[in-house]
């Protein structure tokens, strides 16, 4: 090798390694766990095992105090109470990336759990303690009120019928109750019902669920407008809920994150997390009522058809979006024709809940 051929090897390895050296540091996903007042930050950094500092804040924006500084082995635990919730900020030298608990930690809630934290496809992040999603609020105790009323709830977008808010009342106890939004109509039980006569085989289940979502996004097009009238106008935080949170409130969920940016593989994990977290044993405990005729066909089900129809598939939801881009062509134009959220209010709706 020439001497001018090794001295351009060697100018070519340092600046290889000065690249290196100066590869800002991104920390690329994160999440807590909360076990008996113990909090748990889990993170990953690009390039891996950089370090990180992991400040604490009871809010998503004042003055956070540091609990660690330079950790490069991904985990820190810290025992903090519950109330008010605390938020985690992850300091790189590349940004820095806030993190907090998905699922609140209510006694009496039903898969109530925050939107924030997805990263977007161009690399943005929802906004945490401001999107939040449920199942019905009627078993709420004072304890998760005064939890709930912490976090500044303006606005509270209850999807279901008269006959479910009827049986299941939700009496928002805090001195400022939030905007309640909500209609007046009767469910059609019809698809459900047959559902609950038979057959009562998985193959028969799944289908008959995912038949029942491609009707969602249009039976609940006045609900979904509504709500997103509401986060146009920035009325929040805002909490959007059915009876189980886990059908109609998927899909108002998934249109929430896609109108974001969110993509769409992200979204359908979302929807997953209620099969863990949603915690329901019979249609009784989702009507509010044990003398529901429908509740009560339910309790006569096999138990592996109520685990289905209590839980979620993600073929489910994929019937849903498929139904929309097979009427309106896509999701952008279902939200424009649909629910009113054109280029332009789409535009606000980032602008306002990502980072």
């Amino acid at each position: 090798m020439s001497r001018m051929a090794a001295l351009a090897g060697v100018l070519l390895a340092g600046l290889v390694l000065a690249g290196c050296a100066t590869q800002p540091t991104v920390v690329e996903q994160a999440r807590v766990e909360h076990v008996e007042g113990e909090y748990r930050v889990l993170w990953a950094t690009r390039p891996p095992g950089s370090a990180v500092d992991v400040a604490v804040a009871t809010s998503t924006n004042p003055a956070r105090r540091l609990v660690a500084r330079g950790d490069r082995d991904g985990v820190y635990a810290i025992t903090l109470p519950a109330a008010p919730r605390p938020y985690f900020r992850l300091h790189a030298r590349g940004g820095d990336l806030t993190v907090a608990e998905r699922v609140l930690p209510l006694e009496g809630g039903r898969n109530f759990r925050d939107l924030g934290g997805y990263r977007t496809a161009d690399g943005r992040h929802v906004r945490w303690g401001l999107l939040y999603r449920s199942g019905a609020m009627a078993g709420l105790t004072d304890t998760d009120y005064r939890y709930l009323g912490d976090l500044g709830i303006r606005t509270i977008c209850d999807f279901r019928s008269t006959d479910e808010r009827d049986r299941a009342r939700v009496q928002w106890r805090l001195s400022e109750p939030p905007r309640m939004l909500t209609r007046d109509y009767r469910m059609d039980m019809a698809a459900f019902a047959a559902l609950m006569t038979g057959p009562h085989s998985a193959e028969a289940i799944t289908a008959g669920m995912a038949k029942s979502y491609e009707r969602i996004p249009y039976e609940y097009a006045a609900d979904y407008r509504a709500m997103f009238g509401e986060l146009i106008a920035g009325r929040v935080p805002l909490a959007f809920n059915c009876s189980a949170g886990k059908d109609r409130t998927g899909v108002a969920a998934a249109l929430i994150l896609l109108a974001l940016g969110v993509p769409r593989q992200t979204v359908l994990d979302d929807y997953m997390l209620s099969n863990p977290a949603a915690h329901i044993d019979s249609l009784a405990k989702i009507a509010g009522a044990d003398d529901d005729p429908t509740a009560v066909a339910f309790a006569r089900l096999p138990p592996e058809a109520r685990r289905l129809l209590t839980g979620v598939q993600r073929a489910w939801l994929e019937a849903a979006l498929r139904a929309i881009e097979a009427q309106d062509g896509s999701i952008p134009a279902y939200l424009e024709r649909q629910l009113g959220v054109d280029a332009r209010t789409t535009r606000i709706l980032r602008t306002r809940y990502l980072e």
